[in-house]
């Protein structure tokens, strides 16, 4: 008994240990945590409500996490411990998904997307490889931190919703199409959005856009902000970069 005791003593210090260093679930709970102060509030309000508006109508979850020292932890096991520990995506469907986002300073700049179990099939490791290297990292690596992180959202988020597959996307270098499936699912998403805030026969106006695709902000869960994680499970899955 003592022996298993101090197994159990040994476990418990040693899970202690890899999580000291990784942020705490933020409270009150939000999507986008800008440790690394790499956005300005508009940016930030910005992508905080898309990904809002994103999990309300998909119940998918993306959290958006930016620090300036992974304290010698590999960003892999550093985005693992923030989806475990934070408990992001569903419970049921562990649909969630960490991107970790570390800037270039003494060090080289890293990135990460990690999906949780229910969105492997949907983001596979190479998907995940792609958008980091095709996407981002030629926006990451000129110090454009949030045009990056907008670019492979732009991507992630109609993969996660199903809008696109994996193979649509790794064909989209010889086709328009890809781009165009993007454009309609943000259409989709913003429509569906709006007629949940203003019933056919009310009157409304429209948010501003930012990017290039459509997305206009609304209000978020109820129209009023980010009701919090939903205890998804993480695999390790995904994939990083350097830039």
């Amino acid at each position: 008994m003592m022996f298993r005791n101090i197994f159990l003593l040994t476990c418990v210090l040693s899970l202690s240990a890899v999580t000291a260093n990784v942020p705490s679930r933020p409270s009150p709970p939000r999507l986008v945590n800008d440790y690394a102060e790499l956005f300005t509030s508009g940016q930030k309000a910005y992508m905080e409500q898309m990904l809002v508006d994103f999990s309300d109508s998909t119940s998918n979850q993306i959290v958006v996490v930016t620090v300036n020292d992974l304290d010698g932890y590999d960003i892999s096991d550093f985005a693992y411990q923030i989806g475990e520990t934070w408990g992001v995506g569903n419970k049921k469907y562990n649909n969630g998904i960490v991107i970790v986002l570390k800037p270039r300073n003494e060090t080289s700049g890293e990135v990460k997307i990690s999906p949780g179990y229910g969105l492997e099939g949907a983001i596979p490791d190479a998907t995940c490889k792609d958008i980091i290297e095709n996407e981002m990292i030629p926006y990451l690596a000129e110090g454009q931190y949030y045009e990056g992180l907008l670019e492979g959202l732009s991507v992630i988020m109609p993969l996660a919703a199903g809008e696109i597959t994996s193979d649509e996307y790794a064909n989209s270098g010889n086709t328009p199409w890809a781009g165009i499936l993007v454009t309609i699912f943000f259409v989709g998403l913003f429509v569906f959005i709006v007629s949940r805030k203003h019933p056919p026969g009310s009157s409304g106006t429209k948010g501003s856009t930012h990017r290039p695709f459509i997305y206009f902000p609304t209000g978020g869960r109820g129209f009023g902000g980010f009701g919090g994680f939903g205890g998804g499970s993480f695999g390790g899955g995904g994939a990083s970069g350097k830039f």
